[in-house]
């Protein structure tokens, strides 16, 4: 939840080389906002927003750090039937 709220919680404001964005603690980032809307096209016809994009970031992000989780559930399904 907070690598997506980091990701779409941008307001554009500024001051100096910081951007504004609540869910940072001091509320200002030196990182400009990652994401604009549009860059992406998906083959699915998926939303192309700053919010389609963050959740597809942040499933990944989840998925890199445990490749094999979905592997673990399915075997304790299995272990607990």
């Amino acid at each position: 939840d907070y690598i997506t709220a980091l990701l779409t919680g941008y307001t554009g404001a500024t001051r100096g080389t910081l951007y504004e964005n609540p869910y940072f603690p001091g509320h200002y980032i030196a990182m400009p906002p990652p994401l604009t809307e549009g860059a992406v096209a998906y083959a699915d016809g998926s939303p192309t927003t700053v919010e389609q994009y963050a959740e597809d970031v942040t499933t990944f992000l989840q998925w890199a750090a445990d490749p094999h989780m979905e592997e673990r559930k399915r075997t304790g399904v299995v272990v607990l039937a």
